[in-house]
């Protein structure tokens, strides 16, 4: 009765202590992807945003250039006009100017108006995408955390259930996990991948081989 004893507690102590680093390694692994998930991500976003803000930056330019040039051009126009008034009819030259200045002030400021309006549209769409952007990419790191926590709240759940379930068959055979300390760790690490992955068929086989050895140990000691 005291070797079934020994051998059962040894097979369950052998597994929690398995899925506690398996379940250990999943998380570090699963917080190092999304870690790399999220710089990847957040570094094309940043890369976006700049790229839309030169963007802007040179349409706004050539949009001020051009603004520029066409007040140039009709200031020239102007000044034409008024020349070939004076040289048509010295005698009504203050008239003419006063009507041509005056016509063509409200034509610059017709058409500085529909300029003005319609840069201040595309600088509407433009702010609108910026924040729509930026929107997205607090999201996706809300997101990002909420993942992280979940999965450490998870395991942390998990290893507090596993660990209040088993704690009296733990303090039971505390003499027996007491002996197992030594070589625990060499057989645990036996069992995982580089990867942090449990082969499940090597754990079946393992944990069959040991159940059908032979305990190294006296019974008088184990039933002590």
């Amino acid at each position: 009765m005291g070797l079934e004893i020994e051998h059962h507690l040894k097979k369950k102590v052998r597994k929690l202590e398995k899925r506690e680093i398996l379940l250990h390694n999943l998380v570090k692994i699963g917080i190092s992807k999304l870690r790399d998930f999220h710089t990847e991500h957040r570094v094309e976003i940043v890369g976006l945003l700049e790229q839309e803000k030169a963007q802007f930056k040179s349409m706004h330019d050539l949009i001020g250039e051009r603004v520029k040039q066409f007040v140039e051009k009709r200031l020239y126009a102007c000044d034409l006009l008024q020349t070939e008034v004076k040289v048509d009819d010295i005698e009504c030259r203050d008239v003419h100017i006063t009507m041509d200045s005056n016509s063509s002030a409200v034509l610059e400021q017709e058409e500085r108006h529909l300029l003005d309006r319609n840069l201040n549209v595309a600088l509407q769409k433009k702010i609108k995408e910026l924040q729509r952007n930026l929107r997205q990419l607090q999201m996706y790191v809300q997101s990002c955390r909420s993942i992280v926590h979940g999965m450490k709240h998870r395991t942390s759940a998990d290893e507090k259930g596993e660990r209040s379930t088993h704690a009296p068959a733990i303090e039971r055979g505390g003499k027996l996990k007491s002996l197992l300390k030594k070589t625990r760790l060499s057989n645990l690490i036996s069992g995982l991948d580089y990867r942090g992955n449990e082969d499940h068929a090597h754990l079946s086989n393992y944990d069959d081989d040991r159940t059908s050895i032979k305990p190294k140990y006296p019974v008088d000691f184990a039933r002590c």
